[in-house]
């Protein structure tokens, strides 16, 4: 009498031994795309807030505070806000003013060059997918920064 092999369940088995692996290269696939659009994204805005302050307003006087360049930073991050602790704009001559803060040295004019710095921390949607395979934190800081030399008016 000779047996009979049965494949019929083959797939099925090999499909639930293969998915939990895919699914888990899909996870760290997405969640470094993640943190690479958040790094992007800090770019972006660090060169457009170190270029709103270093080109002089329409009335000839500069945007040189911090607290505007957070602002304007704000208006072009779209993944997340940023806070003033988390932006450093400096110039030449040592740290933008706090405008607010301070009013007699407000709006002053940037020497040489304006840097800003921000370094912001957020939380990846996809890391529950990550920690699954390797032990990951839940928050992640991002840095970036950019320079742009002052225009005169």
């Amino acid at each position: 009498m000779t047996g009979r092999y049965d494949d019929e369940g083959a797939t099925s088995v090999e499909f639930a031994l293969v998915l939990p692996v895919l699914v888990g290269l899909l996870g760290i696939g997405m969640f470094f795309a993640w943190l690479f659009f958040e790094k992007a994204q800090l770019g972006h805005a660090a060169a457009r807030g170190a270029r709103y302050a270093a080109v002089p307003l329409n009335t000839g006087t500069y945007a040189f505070c911090s607290e505007d360049v957070v602002t304007e930073l704000n208006s072009h991050e779209s993944s997340g806000q940023v806070t003033a602790a988390e932006v450093t704009v400096r110039d030449r001559s040592g740290a933008a003013p706090n405008c607010h803060a301070t009013p007699a040295q407000a709006y002053r004019a940037p020497q040489g060059y304006v840097r800003v710095r921000v370094s912001h921390t957020f939380q990846n949607p996809f890391t529950s997918i990550v920690s699954a395979i390797l032990p990951t934190d839940d928050t992640w800081t991002v840095s970036s920064s950019a320079e742009r030399r002052v225009e005169t008016p």
